[in-house]
């Protein structure tokens, strides 16, 4: 069984899979090389859909996904986010919900907002808890940086091309990944 973590935004979307017994299955990443606005939208979906055929194999067995969504509130607060680009945030998150929610059986489908899966733990904080938990050994993104990635990052690409500073959002696909199995299991556990 999986379980996948998407995280969209303006640019990119990264996922990632988890699998039942709580190990990284893989991520990838999606971007809009450049392009911006309604372009950017089309650019990491047309990707999705291209990359998504990688996920395909997996979809009868993916339980449950969470792909992130936003408050207006709460992204105006910590970005200066623009209403318009949440629109096309949204855009995206659809798409996404839109090709994943194909499969056959359909999964559950979560769309958490951050402050729901993450809390107010700091982004730093966070990641490190999320990828620690998983087992996986980390280090730090660059001299400057606090933001943990895999020690063998690239074994965990199931397509395309990742590289260490796109964890930075990777690893919050990994969080709602980890997110969705436990929403999933506590949901089954009070069906019994």
């Amino acid at each position: 069984m999986y379980f996948l973590g998407c995280d969209p935004d303006l640019h990119s979307l990264s996922v990632a899979v988890v699998t039942d017994t709580g190990k990284l299955h893989g991520v990838l990443m999606c971007k809009s090389k450049g392009k911006k606005k309604e372009e950017a939208v089309v650019a990491i979906l047309r990707t999705f859909a291209e990359v998504g055929r990688a996920l395909r194999e997996l979809t009868p067995r993916v339980c449950a996904v969470a792909v992130e969504s936003q408050d207006v509130g709460y992204t105006g607060r910590t970005n200066n986010a623009r209403r318009q680009d949440l629109i096309y945030l949204a855009q995206v998150v659809g798409g996404v919900v839109v090709e994943l929610s194909q499969s056959d059986p359909c999964p559950a489908m979560y769309m958490p907002k951050p402050q729901e899966w993450k809390g107010s733990v700091p982004k730093k904080i966070h990641q490190c808890r999320v990828l620690s938990k998983l087992g996986i050994e980390t280090m730090f993104m660059g001299r400057h940086s606090a933001y943990p990635v895999p020690v063998d990052y690239t074994k965990y690409v199931l397509h395309g091309h990742v590289t260490n500073s796109d964890w930075l959002d990777i690893t919050d696909s990994v969080g709602l990944a980890v997110w969705a199995r436990e929403q999933w299991l506590k949901e089954q556990g009070k069906r019994r």
